[in-house]
């Protein structure tokens, strides 16, 4: 997308800079038209919110208490890393025994894409013909935890329509358990930790019930050698629920938008479809601050029981609390039908 390369070199520059950030008075907003909905991430980007279009907040947890999430899907055998908080990676041993000690200095370490397709995980290929490759991976938690808790060694055994098995191990290949991971059909995924010996977590919504999920997560830019891999704050879409696509060109204004123009543009569920550029950092004598780009409008269908989707317009209007603190992003939506 020609907008997010023109932001690459503001994100190397916002890398520098961070640490003179100042709270922004907030701007002006346009006039509303529809419903507005907040929710505060907190300074840190610490929150990972779920939210429904039409009914607003359900449910928020902490990005970093997870490492992996499983497919709930009944044919899917799909393995997500964690790229918020501390950042999650995944490398593979060549060898199909826990080692005695890894050495993360030599490992090759892989991540996920932020559009979250099958072709594009850090895993993907764990099973091939419906069996394990019998693969040892290291995972590596983020440099936040001690060596203990970052590094841990584990092997995928199974999947099947109902469940996943891992087995895990400590960074020396010792205190091995097998752990079960069951799909639930009626949410997207399952998540798992490390943490305190490893055990699952149901936080998730059910996936009827969200359409957005604001989070911490990471972008990867591969203009850059090696690969950029840049920690942003955007929005992942249930990709179960809804299709998105935005009025790059700005042909419409949001007040304008109306039911005929959805059938002129081209939809997308990849889970990044809206992202995190709806803001963009602004470099100033106070350091960095965001700027929303309240001018484009994303066009949203959302499937229901019936032939006929809802059909809603979106803008985001603001990324500042009424304190003038970050974390905070707003955004103006209404259904058109």
């Amino acid at each position: 997308m020609k907008f997010r390369l023109h932001t690459i070199i503001a994100l190397i520059g916002l890398v520098v800079l961070a640490s003179c950030e100042q709270p922004e008075t907030p701007v002006v907003l346009p006039k509303a038209i529809g419903k507005k909905f907040s929710y505060e991430m907190g300074n840190d980007y610490s929150n990972q919110i779920y939210v429904d279009l039409e009914a607003g907040y359900i449910n928020s947890v902490k990005v970093n208490c997870w490492d992996l999430a499983f497919a709930c899907d009944v044919q899917s055998n799909n393995i997500y890393l964690n790229g918020g908080g501390a950042g999650v990676l995944i490398a593979g041993l060549t060898k199909s025994d826990f080692a005695s000690n890894i050495q993360p200095k030599q490992l090759k370490w892989r991540w996920d894409a932020a559009n979250g397709m099958s072709d594009s995980l850090a895993l993907n290929g764990w099973m091939i013909g419906g069996q394990s490759n019998d693969s040892v991976y290291v995972i590596d938690r983020g440099s936040t935890y001690t060596d203990t808790e970052r590094y841990f060694q584990f092997k995928l055994l199974t999947c099947n329509n109902d469940s996943f098995v891992i087995q895990t191990a400590n960074r020396y290949g010792q205190q091995i358990t097998n752990h079960t991971i069951d799909k639930n059909h009626s949410k997207l995924l399952t998540y798992f930790t490390f943490a305190n010996g490893g055990s699952t977590l149901d936080f998730e919504p059910q996936k009827s019930d969200w359409d957005l999920c604001f989070l911490n997560y990471r972008s990867v830019y591969y203009e850059f050698n090696p690969p950029l891999l840049y920690s942003v704050v955007g929005t992942f879409i249930n990709t179960k629920n809804i299709e998105v696509t935005l009025d790059s060109a700005n042909k419409f204004t949001f007040e304008e938008i109306g039911p005929q123009h959805f059938s002129l543009q081209n939809f997308s569920n990849n889970r990044d479809v809206i992202g995190f550029d709806w803001k963009v950092p602004m470099f100033g004598g106070t350091g960095v601050t965001y700027r929303t780009r309240n001018y484009v409008t994303y066009f949203i269908k959302e499937k229901t029981n019936s032939n006929a989707d809802k059909l809603f317009k979106l803008r985001f209007i603001d990324f500042y609390d009424t304190r003038g603190n970050k974390g905070a992003p707003t955004y103006e939506i209404v259904r058109v039908q």
